[in-house]
């Protein structure tokens, strides 16, 4: 998978700050949320998994080779 280039993306943005007459990426959403509706993105609740883990235990398992 090949990913744009930040100079692509740069241009991009600024293309949009251009065409909304916003400055930058927070009056963008501003602008977002007064002309289009947008609303803010639900944060997920999900439970964590049952049983114990302790914090050493989910260091050791991200150091360990092989994963």
């Amino acid at each position: 998978m090949t990913w744009p280039a930040t100079a692509t993306v740069a241009r991009y943005l600024a293309n949009i700050y251009d065409k909304t007459g916003v400055w930058n990426r927070a009056e963008a959403v501003n602008w977002a949320n007064e002309h289009l509706g947008a609303q803010r993105p639900r944060v997920s609740r999900r439970r964590r998994p049952a049983g114990p883990r302790s914090h050493q235990g989910m260091a050791r398992a991200r150091l360990s080779p092989g994963t």
